[in-house]
């Protein structure tokens, strides 16, 4: 009879102490972090780093690492993006950008990268603030037409004449007389053959509109569809 009351006094006791315990600790929510995809900032002259890209990337709610050229080559596992920007590297073999997504705002390696002939990359200013066509329309990317003293603003492009023939054109230089110049911005998808003889492994997008000081809100815009096609975010 003792040993059954005590029994008794225990279940008691130990559904007490259930009750008291919040049922969201007896049911553990599943919580999942998603960590943001990273971005790789190839740079060589930390003067030349682009804070209005890196804000431009962070809005898109990727997280940027600045990779010193120097340091090259490193493990690139972990990155989802490669930006190259516009500088004149050491040892541009040593960036991977047949190999992984990869945005090009750079003038000197067109045909490093295999994106041009070996007459390279092509550059337009104007007197007015520059536009590029997309699919007949014209679209102002520029806030200003000058620099200083005169000094166009330029957009980088590559040239009908010399780009790879692969490559899909997404805008075009604004209309001179009745026909454009060339990419403004351009992609290249997997499967692609260079013109160095490489293949293209991830997404690639070529982006020519460089002086983000002047960005309107299309060219920052462009910049984004940019990104989410060499991400597929």
């Amino acid at each position: 009879m003792y040993k059954k009351i005590l029994i008794f006094i225990e279940i008691i006791i130990l559904a007490s102490l259930i009750l008291a315990v919040p049922i969201n600790t007896i049911e553990q929510e599943l919580v999942v972090t998603v960590l943001p995809m990273k971005v790789a900032y190839i740079f060589k002259n930390d003067m030349k780093i682009d804070q209005n890209i890196i804000n431009a990337l962070e809005e898109l709610n990727l997280e940027v690492d600045l990779i010193q050229e120097d340091t090259l080559p490193v493990n690139l596992t972990e990155y989802r993006l490669i930006y190259v920007g516009d500088e004149r590297f050491r040892n541009i073999e040593n960036i991977p950008i047949n190999k992984k997504p990869t945005i090009i705002s750079n003038y000197y390696y067109g045909y490093d990268f295999g994106i041009t002939d070996r007459d390279g990359i092509s550059q337009l200013g104007s007197t007015a603030p520059l536009t590029v066509n997309i699919n007949g329309t014209s679209i102002q990317v520029y806030t200003e037409a000058f620099l200083r003293a005169r000094l166009a603003v330029p957009y980088y492009f590559l040239n009908n004449g010399n780009k790879l023939s692969s490559l899909t054109q997404i805008a075009a230089t604004k209309k001179t007389s009745s026909w454009t110049l060339g990419d403004v911005i351009s992609y290249a998808t997997p499967g692609t053959t260079l013109m160095n003889g490489k293949t293209v492994e991830e997404n690639i997008c070529f982006f020519g509109i460089i002086k983000s000081e002047f960005w309107t809100s299309d060219a920052k815009n462009l910049f984004k569809n940019c990104v989410r096609f060499a991400t597929g975010l």
